[in-house]
């Protein structure tokens, strides 16, 4: 597999890879969780060397989703801020705990993080571009 293009192909869906790229990430991924950021928060938490969300004050936890959740998650949740970060988390990495619980309002189990998300626990970040009809189906 071949690193994205600094200029991408218009057929190329709206989404690339950011940060370490390679085969071994994109294998990862069907066990990895995700958590999604605007291109600020990113660049803070790198900047810090942490993710702390307003979520992890307000409900005590950073919210994540799974590879099969992440469309309609940010279409749901997200919708019209345009650009997001995807973060790939390896949910063996992190220092603070993950719970699944259930997201009543979708009647489905979500991963959440209880504490603040160490960046050691991130494997890669992807642009993901909404497009007209919101945010499409993550790479891979």
């Amino acid at each position: 597999m071949r690193a994205p293009s600094p200029h991408p192909d218009p057929r190329t869906p709206p989404h690339v890879l950011l940060g370490r790229a390679g085969d071994r990430i994109l294998a990862a991924v069907t066990e990895s969780i995700f958590h999604l950021l605007s291109p600020d928060e990113w660049a803070e938490a790198e900047e810090v060397g942490v993710r702390i969300a307003s979520s992890l004050e307000d409900e005590g936890f950073l919210h994540a989703s799974t590879r099969d959740q992440l469309q309609a998650t940010a279409n749901r949740t997200f919708r019209g801020r345009g650009e997001l970060v995807v973060l790939v988390v390896d949910p063996d990495r992190l220092d603070a705990e993950l719970r699944w619980e259930r997201a009543t309002d979708v009647g489905e189990d979500f991963p959440h993080i209880y504490g603040p998300l160490n960046l050691e626990a991130v494997l890669a970040a992807w642009e993901y571009r909404e497009g007209a009809e919101g945010y499409g189906p993550p790479p891979g």
